[in-house]
């Protein structure tokens, strides 16, 4: 089960990571300038968040099972639609519809863990995800560059039909329903609304939200202009840029499964700030090595040191943020889907918005994001004081001090 919904898990990066290295190949195929191609990743961004918003409250009152198949359905019809693209802006408008889709598996897989766990037993799970999913970027950018050696651009679209069609199948088989009848909610849009008014007066769900919307927003920077920058800046290969995108991607991995085994240890709080902290160092790095004009190896190895913060990042604000909102995981998970995506999708047009992308854009624009993640954590994130806080800082004593006596 953990296995299918890491795999659900997986559907952005592989969406974002394997047709990568064709961008410079897309621009150049439809005559149009890199900045349009790059509005192609902003469109599946603003789809998939969008896509988060209605599927998440949908599985709040349906039950997870069959909002689930319809999103792996359409993002698989528009996986192939999008490999026979006529034009960039007819790719760009398909690109909508398939994030729209694929955000749907995407929220309901939170949903479903939260379902199923809470509390650091939540957050390690989120972890073990990321590992999951986290094989994503590296083995996508791999077989992307592969790919068009063999076929064009289109073809690595075929491949990701492929693939959602397998993450169909496997859904079908493995996940039950996790969300009972007498659990799901029946209040309508009035009630998202309401639930989504209380979550955005909720200071602390938005520091944790925005936190993890604005470490996404650095690497959705770096995936933006990483092809570009390796490229066409520092001259590497297809095949060389996918190696140094995968070099990125085990990190993320390696430090997915190092967050997993210290939220057993430490509070899923204080990792969330070590996260931050390396977050913004790490963007400053990067920044003066390439002022410095350092190197591509000091440039890579600055870019590891601050892309592997996210799982840090990541998965305890989701836990931490989703710890006091049951009934309402759906609609709790899909707002902080949309604050994710949401900065993504504008992240990424601005790494081309003023001229041609370079490593200098690329550099201070991961730094803007990360000077805006740990504002978010430092201005709204206070110590939690209630019972699901308790379990999240003491995993155990929390877990039964938080429990009515009679359950115990």
């Amino acid at each position: 089960m953990l296995l299918v919904l890491g795999g659900l898990t997986a559907l952005p990066p592989l969406s974002f990571d394997m047709y990568l290295p064709a961008l410079p190949d897309i621009a150049a195929d439809f005559g149009v300038p890199e900045s349009q191609i790059q509005l192609t990743l902003s469109s599946c961004l603003i789809g998939i968040a969008l896509g988060q918003l209605f599927g998440g409250p949908l599985s709040d009152t349906l039950g997870r099972r069959r909002p689930l198949v319809v999103g792996l359905v359409g993002y698989t019809v528009f996986c192939f639609a999008c490999a026979a693209a006529p034009s960039a802006p007819a790719l760009i408008a398909l690109r909508f519809f398939m994030g729209l889709f694929g955000g749907v598996a995407v929220v309901i897989s939170r949903a479903v863990v939260r379902d199923r766990a809470t509390g650091a037993e939540a957050a390690r799970i989120f972890s073990l995800l990321m590992l999951v999913s986290g094989a994503a970027p590296i083995v996508a950018p791999l077989i992307g560059g592969l790919l068009i050696d063999f076929t064009s651009w289109r073809g690595i679209f075929v491949v990701l039909g492929g693939l959602g069609l397998a993450g169909l199948a496997a859904a079908l088989a493995v996940l039950p329903e996790t969300l009972h009848a007498d659990q799901r909610r029946s209040g309508g849009v009035r009630d998202t609304i309401s639930v989504v008014g209380h979550l955005v007066r909720d200071r602390t769900f938005m520091g944790y939200a925005l936190t993890s919307g604005f470490a996404f927003g650095v690497l959705f920077f770096y995936i933006s202009s990483s092809s570009f920058v390796f490229q066409e800046i520092y001259g590497l290969s297809p095949q060389g840029f996918s190696a140094v995108f995968a070099g990125n991607a085990v990190g993320l991995v390696a430090f997915g499964q190092l967050n997993a085994i210290l939220v057993r240890r430490y509070a899923p709080t204080s990792l969330l700030r070590w996260g931050t902290v390396q977050l913004l160092v790490g963007a400053v790095l990067l920044s003066a090595s390439v002022l410095a004009e350092a190197g591509i190896a000091v440039v890579i190895a600055a870019l590891v040191f601050t892309n592997v913060t996210l799982p840090l990042i990541a998965p305890n604000a989701t836990a931490l943020a989703l710890s006091g909102y049951g009934r309402e995981a759906g609609i709790a998970s899909a707002f902080l889907g949309v604050i994710q995506f949401a900065v993504g999708a504008i992240a990424t047009p601005l790494a081309g918005a003023f001229g041609e992308t370079t490593e200098f854009s690329m550099a201070y624009g991961m730094l803007v994001m990360a000077m805006l993640a740990i504002a978010a954590f430092v201005t709204l994130v206070h110590r939690p004081t209630t019972k699901a806080a308790d379990v999240l800082e003491d995993p155990m004593t929390g877990f039964l001090e938080a429990l009515p006596k009679e359950s115990r």
